[in-house]
């Protein structure tokens, strides 16, 4: 009830997901490192704010001591850190812990239910919506309706008769267990994987946990992870009538974990936590992972070389992989125009330099043509392979969600040359699966654009340049901006002197 809420509270429910998330961690094994030590390189992405959102920590009792960073106000434990046995960090894992649940209205007086109904069918009863007081925005006092499964987040119509929708949350009124990972983990008591793993179980929240002791690294997923019923499509709304609860909560061996890899190596920026691991509705991964840009490893990593491999990562553009893909594509056939060809022959040699975005002398643009081309190829490559199959779904203006366009250029392309892929696509795109018309399509649309680039930056391709991003200061107190990289903003560099035999 009241009046209308103000539109500045609204967002675009059709745009885009936030996807900026820059966390990473970083683990060698003694194993894979040049001095016979576990190495960790980790931090997460918390944007530059002023005040700061986490200040550093040193902790030190009788029993225990811990440095790292933790919550302002709130630094009962810390956040990310180490004590003298261990190191841990966290990157955002973005796991399934809602759900939601259709609502079927009803009236407990017999009468046609409609949209503004109080009441809803549970197991067998026609019950009523309780009442949620959230507080006042400006002048405006918000309460929303709320069932067994949560608050009512819309209203829909099924077979024409009207719904309730209802999110669900496994972590609603279980925030403050949290602490107790925390206290365990700043207070020693993870020395050993085993242990480990049994901490960052108790933490509620979707996290991907780093984690290196004296002797090896190990990897955890947490967060209070539902147990759906069996046959229920968790992308799907589900039935709110009590057939289709929750059977309990996913056990800590149930949870993707992991003591030490095959590689030597345990590498995580925000990507998916385990092969086939299906993660929240707005997180679905594709064959595309961020985290491919962590490569060149010498066979045995010095300190150095960690940070230098999270560093080169973080000024490369994400799409590298996906580029080098589509030049193996190109070599289908000879360029079109010969400025095409030269367009192609830059992309080459910026992807051989690891795709870099980089403004060294600081004169506002990255400094290789490379990056400006990319910038505004990779539209027009999507385009090409994508549009024989969704061209006229996107020509209508509709936006596509799912695994993201990169991952379907990636895998499309590949399957398109004969390569061998996991989990071929149902669908061919580029060419509708012709190959010689894919190549055609993708020549045809670089060399469009590459007369059009000219046309407005000369026909000298080496002199073109595009802006590079750069950041700022949250909530935007400080005016002055610098260039962006795409990494944590605070990370510890850990060596770990093994334990004597």
């Amino acid at each position: 009830s009241g009046p209308a809420l103000p539109s500045s509270i609204f967002v675009d429910a059709s745009a885009e997901p936030p996807g900026r998330q820059a966390s990473n961690w970083l683990l060698a094994h003694p194993d894979a490192s040049a001095s016979g030590n576990p190495l960790a390189v980790q931090g997460p992405q918390l944007g530059y704010y002023l005040p700061a959102i986490v200040k550093m920590m040193h902790m030190k009792t009788p029993d225990w001591e811990f440095q790292g960073i933790s919550v302002p106000g709130l630094a009962l434990y810390g956040l990310i850190g180490r004590t003298p046995h261990y190191a841990w960090s966290l990157t955002s894992a973005n796991q399934d812990v809602r759900d939601v649940y259709v609502e079927i209205l009803c009236d407990p007086e017999g009468g046609t239910p409609t949209r503004t109904s109080r009441h809803y069918l549970f197991n067998g009863e026609c019950i009523a919506f309780e009442t949620f007081d959230a507080g006042v925005i400006g002048d405006t006092q918000i309460r929303y309706p709320v069932s067994v499964h949560g608050p009512v987040i819309g209203t829909a119509t099924v077979a024409g008769e009207p719904v309730a929708l209802a999110r669900k949350r496994s972590t609603f009124g279980f925030d403050g267990h949290n602490l107790a990972a925390l206290r365990a983990m700043t207070q020693g008591e993870a020395r050993t994987p085993e242990r480990f793993f049994e901490a960052a179980n108790k933490f509620g929240f979707t996290f991907n946990w780093g984690y290196a002791n004296r002797d090896t690294i190990a990897y955890f997923g947490s967060g209070r992870l539902p147990m759906r019923p069996p046959g229920l499509d968790r992308r799907l709304p589900t039935i709110g009538t009590g057939e289709y609860e929750w059977e309990g909560l996913l056990t800590l061996e149930k949870h993707p974990h992991a003591s030490g890899h095959p590689s030597g190596r345990l590498l995580n920026w925000n990507n998916q936590a385990a092969p086939g691991w299906m993660h929240g509705d707005s997180t679905l991964f594709g064959a595309h992972h961020r985290v491919e840009l962590f490569d060149k490893w010498p066979a045995r990593a010095e300190l150095h070389d960690v940070v230098g491999i999270m560093n080169r990562a973080a000024t490369e553009d994400t799409n590298s992989p996906v580029w080098e893909v589509v030049l193996r594509k190109l070599e289908c056939s000879e360029a079109p125009t010969p400025l095409a060809a030269e367009v192609v022959g830059i992309l080459h040699q910026w992807v051989d330099e690891d795709a870099p975005l980089l403004d060294a002398d600081e004169d506002g643009n990255y400094d290789h043509p490379g990056a400006m081309i990319a910038r505004n190829l990779w539209g027009d490559v999507q385009g090409a392979v994508l549009g024989p199959v969704l061209g006229p779904v996107t020509a209508d203006g509709v936006r596509l969600r799912g695994i993201d366009r990169a991952s379907i250029v990636d895998k499309d392309l590949r399957s398109n040359m004969g390569e061998d892929v996991k989990g071929p696509f149902r669908v061919a795109y580029c060419g509708a699966g012709d190959a010689a018309q894919c190549c055609e399509d993708l020549w045809m649309a670089i060399a469009t654009r590459s007369d059009e680039l000219a046309a407005g930056n000369g026909d000298d391709p080496s002199e073109w340049r595009t802006e590079g991003r750069r950041t700022g200061f949250t909530p935007g107190l400080i005016p002055e901006t610098f260039r962006a990289t795409n990494r944590p903003t605070y990370q510890h560099v850990i060596e770990f002197a093994r334990n004597p035999d």
